[in-house]
């Protein structure tokens, strides 16, 4: 297909092919594709589409030199990218390539963060309760705040409401805020814009991280985040910082391979 996307009734987006999304990545820098064209990257697993002068993948997994939308390409922008996501989609299906969740044709925009994130804790045997936006966990000294974030709201402490529709969030946060010690801070325990997984295992990695926030390892995390946070010893907070880090891709490594809601209804 070579024919470019336009608003002329029956004409499709070409596709184009490219041997790395490097490639993709300049020939959309060069202006040699239009907007709204579709891209396809085989060796890398990749199929996208052009927004503006941006390779957006529709893709799950590694998207290599390419951008993620936090929103539904398909009604991104009144909708003007959606025949370029319905190519798109059946070249990825041919493939036997996954398309990310909120880009599918299938997908159901009503669906919410909320029930995921509940059975991902209650799996987890976790304690919690709602608090305002958010979902609560208690804790010795203090609580573990979890949210979502939206797309179109990361501010606010990058922060919005623990239920909000799924094909606007950009994942589930998980801070944990001292309630004890006067000015105490907060330490964080999960960030899912820092993984980028889908929604069902970005809420199994972020009931995993606050299991082993609260179990025996957990009080090894609880001094690493204090350590973190003292910025009267630099040194042995960035070494504190670096250990948190592994451990929380140790977590998500571990849900991902437990996927406990494999068996949720979603």
């Amino acid at each position: 297909m070579n024919e470019h996307l336009d608003s002329t009734p029956g004409k499709a987006p070409a596709v184009y092919r490219y041997a790395s999304t490097a490639d993709a990545y300049a020939a959309c820098q060069s202006n040699s594709i239009q907007d709204g064209d579709v891209l396809l990257v085989e060796p890398e697993g990749i199929v996208g589409i052009v927004i503006q002068a941006w390779p957006i993948t529709i893709t799950t997994g590694a998207f290599g030199e390419f951008h993620r939308l936090g929103c539904p390409a398909r009604t991104y922008d009144d909708g003007r990218y959606a025949a370029s996501v319905d190519v798109a989609e059946d070249l990825a299906a041919g493939l036997g390539l996954p398309v990310e969740e909120r880009h599918r044709a299938a997908f159901d925009a009503e669906l919410t963060t909320g029930p995921l994130i509940t059975a991902a804790l209650t799996a987890e045997g976790i304690v919690f309760e709602t608090a305002d936006s958010y979902l609560r966990v208690p804790t010795s000294g203090g609580e573990i705040l979890i949210s979502a974030v939206h797309c179109n709201h990361p501010s606010l402490d990058g922060r919005s409401h623990y239920d909000i529709p799924r094909a606007h969030t950009l994942g589930y946060i998980a801070n944990w805020y001292d309630t004890i010690t006067p000015d105490g801070g907060a330490a964080e325990v999960y960030d899912a814009r820092e993984t980028r997984l889908q929604p069902g295992d970005d809420a199994a990695a972020c009931a995993f991280a606050v299991r082993a926030f609260l179990t025996p390892d957990g009080g090894r995390r609880l001094r690493l985040m204090r350590a973190a946070l003292d910025t009267s010893r630099p040194g042995a907070a960035t070494r504190a910082k670096a250990e948190l880090r592994r451990l929380v891709g140790d977590g998500i490594a571990a849900a991902r391979r437990r996927r406990w809601l494999d068996k949720a209804p979603f």
